[in-house]
């Protein structure tokens, strides 16, 4: 770290300068004039060593300011900041057969969040399931799972609500900068590119809307590796292949793959067994779905336990027990069933 002394010290030593070397000559100067003459010396030496501190401290990685990350230290090593990405979801229409829903048609959401859908669709035995993406980018517009939307403007034959069924991309806030400085350096130590498995889940994450990758090897025999992101962009899947193929070791053959999806079916006792209880219970449980990681298993005491946290619920039984997540799988909440539980232990 590049030291510095005091604005004083300067000026002190300015001061002692001066009067050292003026004392054996033909001195003009009086002490107010010298003392006016210091502080303007020392106050410029100060400033300028403050100025070499700063630019020192920007030059490195770890002390750098925010703004110089991308500008200086992104570009030198050719790591650009990951920006904000937009949700995107399937939703599910109910209505007349026929009836169209057009693409831009737009849908508000409980907290005001606004989206729009993505493509023409039709009602087809009664419904139509819509992708849709949200007008601005950002964590602030995911939403769960079976959460209601509302359309802004009626369309004839058409229910004014949709049900969220399906997660593809949610929305990501631009990389924060602890984060992005915290990838450069990874990208720093893994430059030489040798190939290990820590480098390929770098170079995934190096492509914008994927902040989970998880690699292993020979994923389809000797010298494959299988690289797996939580994705449901074919888009993104193609970046991150071309980004890997730019940096991965000549000879290695890599595949870019979606975890599987593995349906957990859960029943459920409650008491009391009514409608409030039941949307806490399904969304306390959808809650803990959504944060289980890739290959991550189910732990019965850690899920009864988030159903014992919803003090409305008074006692409660489940037929969970614990389930190991297949290689390739993440787990994924199928069909809950819900009944009032009437054994009680006296």
């Amino acid at each position: 770290m590049y030291k510095t002394t005091s604005r004083q010290f300067r000026i002190d030593q300015a001061r002692s300068e001066l009067l050292t070397n003026l004392e054996n000559g033909s001195n003009a100067l009086s002490k107010g004039n010298i003392n006016v003459l210091a502080t303007v010396i020392g106050g410029t030496a100060f400033e300028l060593e403050q100025h070499i501190k700063y630019v020192a401290e920007q030059t490195m990685l770890l002390t750098a300011e925010d703004q110089y990350l991308e500008d200086v230290h992104g570009k030198l090593w050719n790591v650009p900041k990951n920006g904000s990405t937009k949700f995107d979801a399937d939703i599910e229409f109910a209505g007349v057969n026929g009836a169209v829903i057009p693409a831009n048609t737009e849908l508000q959401s409980a907290t005001g969040n606004l989206y729009l859908t993505t493509a023409e669709a039709v009602i087809e035995s009664s419904k139509a399931l819509v992708s849709i993406k949200s007008l601005e980018p950002g964590s602030a517009n995911n939403l769960e799972l079976n959460s209601e939307l509302s359309l802004t403007e009626a369309i004839d034959n058409l229910e004014t609500t949709a049900i969220l069924k399906n997660i593809k991309v949610p929305g990501q806030d631009q990389e924060a900068e602890d984060a992005y400085r915290l990838r450069i350096q990874q990208h720093i130590n893994n430059r030489n590119n040798t190939g290990t498995l820590a480098d390929y889940e770098l170079w995934a994450k190096q492509v914008t809307g994927i902040e989970k990758a998880y690699a292993k090897r020979n994923i389809n025999g000797a010298g494959t590796v299988g690289i797996y992101i939580v994705t449901k962009d074919s888009e993104l899947k193609t970046k991150v292949e071309e980004n890997i193929n730019n940096k991965k070791p000549v000879g290695a053959e890599i595949y870019v793959l979606e975890p599987a999806d593995q349906a957990i079916e859960i029943a459920v006792n409650i008491t009391p067994n009514n409608s409030d209880n039941d949307t806490r219970l399904r969304a306390a449980i959808s809650n803990y779905f959504n944060k289980l990681d890739f290959e991550e298993s189910i732990i019965a005491s850690q899920l009864n336990k988030v159903i014992s946290d919803i003090p409305e619920i008074l006692d409660f039984s489940t037929n969970l027990v614990n389930t190991k997540v297949k290689p390739g799988h993440i787990a994924k909440l199928g069909n809950i069933t819900v009944q009032e539980f009437t054994e009680w232990i006296m």
